[in-house]
């Protein structure tokens, strides 16, 4: 039996009629994709249907609150309803027992007050009652939260405040963001001559971390740079062959070699930049490579394609992603280095990552925080009524312990999305496989992977949002035993899924492929609490693996 039928109202007399839904979830979900895309406000109309016809409509005009930060299926909204009038037959008696069944169909939507509202026996009743008492908002709703669990968010919060860990000068002046006094700050730190007063501690950290590209390892002016007198220019001026004035952002120079960085964070490209750049280095009498700097890897200047600089030798791409946070860690490690410039490079990190990967707090915090909000399903729930309790009131909770959990929460997911590919990870070491090294997300636990891994997984996630909307992004994790036999793990807009591949070895041939989804909806934000039941998630990947 089918329980649902909707439609919408963007704008007065414009109609837009949706197929009958069986699921609550589902039914929601499609409510808030399609007010996602078309506007903020809107009518509803919900029919409520038996077997031999619709009983009764109820009239609502909504506005949402808060759109999900990233989430890919319905938890996340918050929504205002208002019954503006009530269609055909008022309720009866008779209804009672049909709003028992509605009432089940709207609890599993996880949304305010058809979730924290019904919680007994009593449930149908104050449903009843909810709907049928004219202009009541579920921002009056209360939301029982425990109190044991707020005090243990805001003792985690306490211990950060007194570590200094959430003052953070690079995040307080934006330094990151701003292009300018970002290279400043690595130019100074690269500098022999900077106000560090360690000399060339910090440029032959940065010179190893080039070396470690495949092409640039052989390169003997990069293994020399250090020893032959180098200095460095912040926002280097120079005369192009046409006779334009220009800045490079960084310029390491020594007796023999230019090392020139172009760094973009979010400016663009000038057409043409990195070509009169090159030219003109090509006139001067030393060897020199051109860097250009990125936020995140893979990302290249544009028009790159139609520029004789893509197959040039010394013409390469960096990141902060990867080079600039290896030459970080590399000096935080170095013990020549005093601790308030450890210090230093340690905020600088963590204003990268968070900058980098969208957090809204320290990194430190942040994790520490999803740490607690994973550690068991009691806290897992209590912590989504804490989310849904700062986006009804955003202004009453700013700059608190309540808003803090809130912008966690969907990186939470992420982390508990990212266990079961650890788990699988491990399960399928046991059993002789091996994880092939091209994964986006690395599965390794030091805290800078564990950053990065749940900006990609979040940003799979949230591409489901949309599922009737084509997406490029996705994760695979591919395995191998023995070179005969292939199969990955792959997440994207649809969901997570197994491909497996057989091929024969010798000729290399493909024999069979397969595709299947691991289990219907298990990552979707209403269920992925059944993932942290270790029992269950065991139990989950033995079936996928077919160890068991």
């Amino acid at each position: 039996m089918n329980f649902w039928q909707f439609k919408f109202n963007i704008q007065k007399g414009n109609w837009k009629e949706f197929e009958t839904i069986s699921s609550g979830e589902e039914f929601y979900q499609e409510i808030t994709a399609y007010k996602r895309m078309e506007g903020s406000e809107g009518d509803i109309v919900f029919y409520y249907q038996t077997d031999k016809k619709y009983q009764v409509g109820i009239h609502f005009i909504t506005e949402i609150i808060s759109a999900p930060h990233k989430d890919e299926s319905s938890t996340g909204y918050v929504i205002k309803l208002k019954v503006l009038r009530r269609l055909k037959q008022p309720f009866n008696d008779t209804n009672f027992l049909i709003y028992n069944r509605l009432q089940s169909k709207l609890k599993p939507m996880g949304q305010g007050a058809s979730k924290y509202l019904l919680k007994d026996e009593d449930e149908g009743k104050k449903l009843f009652d909810f709907l049928m008492k004219g202009n009541v908002y579920n921002d009056i709703i209360q939301i029982d939260i425990n109190s044991e669990i707020i005090n243990d968010f805001n003792n985690i919060r306490e211990e950060h405040i007194q570590q200094g860990f959430l003052f953070n000068p690079f995040h307080n002046l934006n330094l990151i963001r701003g292009e300018v006094k970002h290279l400043s700050f690595l130019g100074n730190l690269l500098n022999p001559m900077g106000n560090h007063f360690k000399g060339n501690v910090f440029l032959k950290h940065f010179i190893n971390s080039l070396l470690g590209y495949i092409d640039l390892k052989d390169n003997k002016f990069l293994q020399k740079f250090t020893d032959k007198n180098p200095f460095i220019e912040i926002e280097k001026q120079i005369v192009l062959n046409n006779g334009d004035k220009a800045r490079i952002d960084l310029w390491l120079e020594n007796d023999e070699y230019i090392i020139a960085i172009e760094g973009k964070i979010e400016a663009k490209d000038s057409l043409g930049q990195l070509d009169k750049y090159n030219d003109y280095l090509n006139k001067s009498k030393k060897e020199f490579i051109l860097l250009y700097l990125t936020l995140r890897k893979n990302e290249e200047p544009k028009n790159l394609n139609n520029s004789d600089l893509k197959e040039s030798k010394k013409f390469h791409l960096i990141n902060f992603e990867e080079d600039i946070i290896d030459f970080i860690d590399d000096s935080i490690k170095d013990n020549t280095i005093t601790d308030n410039i450890q210090n230093t490079l340690i905020d600088y990190k963590d204003a990268l990552l968070k900058y980098m990967y969208d957090y809204h707090l320290s990194f430190e915090y942040s994790l520490s925080l999803i740490d607690f909000i994973t550690k068991s399903e009691f806290n897992f729930l209590e912590s989504e009524k804490i989310k849904d309790i700062f986006f009804q009131n955003k202004n009453k909770y700013k700059n608190t312990v309540i808003e803090d959990i809130a912008q966690c929460f969907e990186y939470a997911k992420a982390y508990i999305e990212r266990l079961f590919y650890v788990n699988l990870r491990d399960k399928a070491f046991e059993n002789d496989y091996m994880l092939k090294d091209d994964s986006e997300v690395s599965l390794r636990e030091d805290k800078t992977s564990i950053a990065k891994d749940l900006y990609k997984i979040l940003k799979v996630r949230e591409s489901r949002l949309q599922p009737k909307i084509l997406h490029n992004s996705l994760i695979e994790f591919p395995f191998d035993l023995d070179g005969d036999f292939f199969f990955s793990i792959r997440s994207d807009y649809l969901g997570v899924f197994k491909n497996e591949i057989h091929i024969n070895i010798d000729t290399l041939s493909l024999l069979e492929y397969g595709a299947n989804k691991i289990e219907p909806d298990i990552f979707k934000s209403s269920y992925i609490i059944n993932l942290l039941n270790k029992k269950y998630r065991e139990s989950l990947i033995l079936n996928f693996l077919e160890f068991n």
